[in-house]
């Protein structure tokens, strides 16, 4: 039974570590698209 709970635990934790991940490298995409946007403008 603590066992069970245990893998779930984990697996919970490693999809929200991969949903949190995926959200950083997106948001680091879109403040590098308007740097460079910026640059542009210069």
């Amino acid at each position: 039974m603590l066992l069970n709970i245990k893998q779930s635990y984990v697996s919970l934790t490693t999809s929200k570590l991969i949903d949190f991940l995926s959200n950083q490298i997106q948001v680091g995409r879109k403040l590098t698209l308007a740097v460079r946007r910026c640059d542009e403008k210069k």
